[in-house]
């Protein structure tokens, strides 16, 4: 194995692209807080990246820095209202707080404009199990199975499909 020395993210060139793909190795690695630093670094040199500034508000999201995050995510959405996955991480972020109505109105938003989002779907199933609508939650609770494999979440057995197990519903 070679070692390669350490960089800080302030060692970096002002390139903002390289402090914005820095942030999210930080963040997939489960370094939130200094993920949201790249992602502000980045803001500081372009204020017009709207990708960074999306992905500040779900880190702080993921801090349970639910008002900073809004406020970063309503901004993204203002400035790019046509994108599923900015209006979906508002939703999220709103859903994370309880409000499920208002998230609702974003999971749908975003499903006008990208009808197959697998995680939008589920999430939305989410939010109207919450709020008691299990006709429709149920359902769509099975777009679970067609979103990214999470680390914690591995199913090595068939699902069951409903069918009768040794001759019980």
């Amino acid at each position: 194995l070679h070692s390669f020395p350490t960089r800080r993210s302030s060692d970096l060139p002002d390139d903002w692209v390289i402090r914005n793909n820095l942030g999210l190795a930080l963040w997939d690695q489960g370094r939130p807080a200094e993920a949201a630093e790249c992602y502000r670094q980045v803001l500081g040199l372009n204020a017009a990246a709207n990708d960074a500034r999306m992905n500040l508000g779900v880190v702080l999201s993921d801090l349970g820095r639910f008002e900073e995050a809004l406020e970063q995510l309503r901004e993204a959405v203002r400035v790019e209202p046509s994108s599923p996955d900015t209006v979906q991480n508002l939703g999220m972020t709103l859903g994370r707080m309880g409000r499920w109505e208002e998230a609702l109105e974003h999971y749908d938003r975003a499903l006008e404009l990208r009808p197959d989002y697998a995680e939008v779907h589920r999430n939305r199933a989410y939010g109207r199990l919450y709020l008691g609508d299990f006709e429709r939650g149920w359902p769509e609770h099975d777009w679970r199975l067609r979103c990214r494999k999470h680390v914690g979440c591995r199913i090595t057995r068939p699902l069951w499909d409903g069918q009768e197990l040794d001759g019980r519903p």
